[in-house]
């Protein structure tokens, strides 16, 4: 799986996760992704912290 913080994003900015699992959800209109990441790396310091109320966090997948 590919992820990475921001929007409007280049390809490079793209980091690979460890895919999990993936499969439909309980509602048919959901899929489920599951993928691990290393918290120590700094890169995805922004999925690792609490986002404050008011504040919007982006997140982003390949289209």
């Amino acid at each position: 799986m590919l992820l990475a913080a921001g929007r409007n994003l280049r390809h490079s900015d793209m980091q690979l996760l460890e895919l999990e699992s993936m499969g439909p959800g309980a509602n048919p209109s959901v899929y489920v992704i599951n993928a691990i990441w290393d918290p120590r790396v700094h890169i995805f310091d922004v999925l690792n912290t609490e986002t404050p109320r008011g504040i919007e966090a982006f997140f982003a997948g390949p289209a």
